[in-house]
């Protein structure tokens, strides 16, 4: 997303004069829902429980959510429950959607007895996985969750400091830009880079939770690629 450097100021300044007039009421908005007031949602079986959200482990997601937060919780005047655990991919959020127990858990779902109690998730990138999304569709067709439009453009990917490429470039005329420099035998890029050890591997993964273990995933990747030497074919 981009940012308009001077409505962003505004933007600011008009959530810094909401905040404070909110203060006295406990909310974020002057007119929002106080927490006595909320209400939970109700199933036909008369189950009562929050409205559970799903939370993606990055920066503009987590922004989105908390845009969505105040609006189910001050606007609409629902509790709202955060689920604990982090998805490692927007796959296993689809899981959560359909009521999964353990969606969560790339071995084991616990779709056996379903329950649907996480209701929405901001920024999924599912449709990144058609084939997963439509696996997903024809095991659960009746709770196939609703996909909408966030409102904006996004991208992912992956990027280098300026600070490390100017440095490769001027000290050995190393340009970082291009896959080839990576090289080992001919180059030492690693000399630019931070230690593996500098890393907080709390935000890690293992291999096997993540979609590096996916089939259809990695199937695509080694169509487009080619690198049969990246990947191990077990059937």
């Amino acid at each position: 997303m981009r940012f308009c450097a001077k409505i962003f100021e505004a933007m600011m300044f008009g959530l810094a004069t909401l905040t404070w007039l909110a203060t006295a009421a406990g909310t974020c908005l002057p007119n929002g829902v106080i927490p006595e007031l909320r209400k939970n949602l109700t199933n036909a079986k008369g189950e009562s429980f929050p409205v559970g959200v799903i939370l993606q482990p990055y920066a503009s997601a987590r922004l989105a959510h908390e845009v969505l937060a105040v609006l189910i919780t001050e606007v609409l005047g629902y509790n709202l429950r955060n689920d604990p655990n982090i998805p490692p991919s927007s796959v296993d959020m689809m899981y959560a959607m359909v009521g999964c127990k353990t969606w969560f858990n790339k071995d084991e779902r616990g779709c056996e007895e379903r329950k649907i109690e996480l209701h929405l998730a901001v920024e999924s990138w599912h449709l990144s996985y058609p084939n997963s999304v439509e696996s997903v569709r024809q095991t659960y067709q009746a709770e196939m969750p609703l996909s909408a439009d966030m409102g904006y453009m996004g991208d992912t990917g992956q990027y280098i400091s300026a600070n490390a490429v100017e440095a490769a470039q001027s000290t050995r005329g190393l340009a970082l830009e291009y896959h080839k420099s990576y090289d080992p035998r001919w180059h030492k890029a690693l000399d630019f880079f931070d230690n593996i050890s500098v890393a907080n591997t709390s935000y890690f993964f293992k291999c096997e939770e993540s979609q590096l273990s996916s089939n259809a995933t990695m199937f695509a990747y080694l169509k487009w690629t080619g690198d049969d030497g990246g990947v191990v074919v077990v059937n």
